[in-house]
């Protein structure tokens, strides 16, 4: 299983992702009170962010963090990575259910809620490769 730091730090790391595609958008239409006007690179732009979001686990079982990281999301009863639906479920519930998804972590078997829900286990790279 994955640590609980290389968790965070990939967690972190997305956030920057998600950031960075919001930023040429925010950046052209001036403050953030401004944020949600009109403007294709916005609505494009924020497509992009949702689907990061949502589906970042799906290429391979890792985002670009988690590949930062070294550590990826597997079924965890198929140790096959996280495919579509599972990266859908396990990343919504973040946005539903926010703080509380991220402390179940806390618990012996590291897991989020979303990765009850899902069926899922994040696990460290180097193990990945080897189910």
């Amino acid at each position: 299983m994955a640590s609980r730091t290389a968790r965070l730090f990939a967690r972190l790391f997305d956030c920057g992702v998600l950031v960075a595609i919001l930023m040429p958008s925010i950046l052209i239409n001036g403050a953030p009170g401004k944020f949600f006007g009109d403007g294709l690179l916005l609505h494009l732009s924020t497509v992009i962010f949702f689907l990061y979001l949502f589906f970042e686990d799906a290429l391979g079982g890792q985002s670009i963090g988690k590949r930062v990281m070294r550590i990826a999301v597997v079924g965890a009863a198929s140790r096959r990575p996280c495919n579509l639906f599972q990266s859908l479920i396990r990343n919504l519930s973040i946005v539903m259910f926010s703080v509380f998804d991220i402390l179940m972590i806390i618990g012996n078997k590291r897991l989020r809620l979303g990765d009850r829900i899902a069926g899922t286990i994040v696990v460290i790279e180097e193990n990945f490769y080897h189910w």
